[in-house]
């Protein structure tokens, strides 16, 4: 790896300290395939990413999606095939792509949650408890113009039974049409990867933090006790 393709982030974000520790993404919706890429950007490269689903016309503004790889239109390409191509495009990195829904296949040290039902996070929630490989776990939840975001430490017995007591009850179901948009796709991956590098870095960060983009307002931050 040439660290000088890195430069301007080396003192935060040194890929050679991190390029090979392994990062399941489950989900390559609208979170997931903007996350994968910028994890692929920052430096990650052992990536593996989950979803049984396929390219829709509609997934094509609000994720980050190819509409075409060489001379072929990717609908109803396996979204993870659809997705390998762009990151390699990008950034140079060839992900593990998985067309198949998560189960219980094992797990990386890091897991990032990037699924659209309640049902789905209390499924991975339980195989990521029950691993004795994955240290750090993120979900990120979406609407419109709303974010909602986990960083659990799984060391940090605060964080985990916080998130384990937001899989109870029922999620609100969202119409159709105010559930996605690229900029808060976008906004939701840089923020997950922020909260990655801090854990690497052994910074404080939250492990829960919630942002509108509406009203650029957020709710009060719970933090974890880690900080250098």
């Amino acid at each position: 790896m040439d660290l000088t393709y890195f430069l301007r982030q080396l003192d935060i974000a040194d890929p050679s300290k991190f390029k090979d520790r392994p990062v399941t993404v489950i989900g390559a919706g609208g979170i997931g395939a903007a996350t994968v890429v910028a994890l692929a950007k920052t430096g990650f490269e052992n990536i593996t990413v989950y979803d049984f689903d396929t390219v829709e016309e509609h997934n094509l503004p609000n994720q980050l999606l190819p509409m075409w790889v060489g001379d072929q239109d990717t609908l109803q390409w396996a979204k993870t095939t659809a997705l390998f191509h762009l990151v390699h495009d990008l950034a140079d990195v060839s992900i593990t792509p998985v067309h198949e829904r998560y189960t219980d296949q094992p797990l990386g040290e890091i897991v990032i949650s990037a699924v659209d039902s309640l049902d789905a996070r209390r499924s991975i929630w339980e195989q990521v408890q029950g691993s004795m490989d994955t240290l750090f776990f993120l979900d990120g939840r979406m609407a419109i113009t709303s974010m909602d975001l986990y960083a659990i430490d799984m060391l940090d017995e605060e964080a985990v039974a916080g998130y384990t007591e937001t899989l109870t009850g029922k999620a609100e179901e969202l119409p159709c049409t105010a559930r996605a948009t690229m900029f808060n796709s976008f906004i939701i991956a840089g923020h997950l990867v922020a909260l990655l590098v801090a854990y690497l870095n052994s910074w404080q960060h939250p492990w829960r933090f919630y942002y509108n983009v509406r009203s650029f307002q957020t709710l009060p931050v719970y933090l974890s006790p880690k900080a250098a």
